[in-house]
């Protein structure tokens, strides 16, 4: 049920955001800089293992280390010199579900971030950089939604909520005046439950739209 809504999310946002995007980016054009939105999917590696977890002594013989996800944001970029090639902005990162099985027995984690982001030009630093090559730096909190059946059959369903960083760098290629693609590769650090015990620290490998002008 939560991949299908998730799934049914990602669908809306990214319609919402191709129909509408446009119209909203003009209306934000200022002389101290504009808005770009962005969305786009992501391949995920990090450490869910039920055989590890601490966590009301529910364990499960079962383990995942990679998902599929998506991710939604928006940059402002600043056109004063001082600051020049800089970004500041926000992004939705969700991680997908992941679904554990031990017999008659299922554990299902879903988790998302709510992150700031900057963003900073390399071409600023070197002319022989290309132009659409940036270094990315996001930080928030990620929140997962853990439901499980303990041994005794009964459903446990919590929230759990820590911080998240990512590091990386991603690059565009124009493919209109006002539209470019691009991919992104991240390191992130996350681990929403206190006790490590789920470690979505691992890397992320994007594919993305971006409305620039």
């Amino acid at each position: 049920m939560r991949k299908s809504l998730g799934l049914l999310v990602m669908l809306v946002l990214f319609g919402v955001f191709i129909l509408g995007g446009q119209t909203a980016v003009e209306a934000a054009k200022t002389d101290w800089g504009y808005i770009s939105p962005y969305a786009g999917v992501s391949y995920n590696t990090f450490d869910i293992d039920g055989t590890d977890w601490d966590m009301e002594n529910i364990t499960y013989d079962d383990s995942e280390d990679s998902g599929i996800g998506f991710f939604l944001g928006a940059r402002h970029w600043f056109e004063d010199e001082a600051m020049e090639g800089m970004a500041v902005g926000g992004e939705f990162d969700w991680l997908g579900t992941v679904e554990l099985s031990d017999g008659d027995r299922e554990a299902e984690v879903s988790t998302m971030g709510f992150l700031a982001t900057g963003a900073y030009r390399l071409s600023e630093l070197s002319e022989n950089m290309p132009e659409e090559l940036y270094a990315t730096l996001a930080g928030g909190i990620y929140r997962a939604s853990f439901e499980a059946e303990d041994d005794l059959g009964d459903v446990m369903d919590e929230t759990y909520r820590g911080p998240g960083v990512k590091v990386g760098i991603q690059g565009a290629f124009p493919v209109q005046d006002n539209i470019a693609i691009g991919g992104r590769a991240q390191y992130r650090y996350a681990q929403p439950h206190s006790e490590g015990d789920l470690d979505y620290n691992g890397f992320e490998l994007g594919a993305q739209v971006e409305l620039t002008f």
